[in-house]
C-alpha cells in the first residue's frame, strides 16, 4: 500500500510540474517573440542606414551632373550631336577608332536604348572585341581618360578554352572581350525629345 500510496501522492505533484512548466513557457513566449523582433528591426536599421547612402550619393551625383551643364563644360565632356541617333552613331565611331587604334578587333556593336537623366540623356553602348592583353588595357585607359567623358559599365573578359573546356592557364591568343561603354548628352539639343 505504500507503493501505491506515493503513486498517488506523485500524480499530483506530476501535474503540479506540467502546469508550471506550462506556465513558464507562456511567460517566456514574448521575451522570445521580442528577441525575434529586435533582430529584425536591427537588420531593417542597417538596410535604412545603407539605402539612406546610396540616395545621398545618388543625389550628389545628380548634382555634379547639373553643375557640368551649368558650367557649360558640356562641350567637352558630354556626346555631341542633334539628336541621340547621332550622338549614338558618333559614340560607335568613336569606340571603333579606339579599339582598331590599339589592335583589337570589333565583332559587333550594338545601341542600347537611351536613358533620360533629369537634363541629360544616357547613350550606351554594348560591343565585343577580339585584342591582346596590352592593347585591352590600352582601350581601357583610352575610354575612361578621354573626352568626351565615357564608362565602361560592363566588362567580361574571356580567355580561350581547350577542347575539353577547361580553361588554358598557358593562352597566349587574343582575349575575347564584351563590355558595355556610356556617355550622356544635353536632352535640350534633341529639342526634350
Amino acid at each position: 500500500m505504500t507503493s501505491s500510496r506515493l503513486g498517488a501522492s506523485a500524480l499530483p505533484l506530476a501535474l503540479l510540474a506540467a502546469v508550471i512548466t506550462s506556465l513558464a513557457g507562456t511567460a517566456a513566449a514574448p521575451y522570445l517573440l521580442l528577441h525575434g523582433l529586435d533582430q529584425e528591426i536591427a537588420a531593417s536599421e542597417q538596410t535604412l542606414v545603407r539605402l539612406r547612402k546610396e540616395v545621398a550619393s545618388e543625389s550628389k551625383l545628380r548634382q555634379e551632373n547639373l553643375d557640368l551643364v551649368a558650367l557649360g563644360q558640356e562641350a567637352n565632356l558630354l556626346l555631341e550631336g542633334s539628336t541621340a541617333g547621332i550622338s549614338g552613331a558618333g559614340l560607335q565611331k568613336l569606340i571603333s577608332d579606339i579599339v582598331v587604334e590599339h589592335g583589337g578587333v570589333a565583332s559587333s556593336l550594338q545601341l542600347l536604348p537611351i536613358e533620360q537623366q533629369d537634363k541629360l540623356e544616357r547613350v550606351a553602348l554594348r560591343l565585343s572585341i577580339s585584342v591582346e592583353i596590352d592593347g585591352l588595357r590600352d582601350i581601357v585607359h583610352a575610354i575612361e581618360t578621354g573626352k568626351p567623358l565615357l564608362f565602361i559599365d560592363d566588362l567580361t573578359v574571356r580567355t580561350g578554352e581547350q577542347d575539353d573546356g577547361e580553361i588554358d592557364p598557358y593562352y597566349r591568343g587574343p582575349l575575347q572581350v564584351d563590355l558595355q561603354v556610356s556617355g550622356f548628352r544635353l536632352r535640350d539639343k534633341a529639342g526634350a525629345a
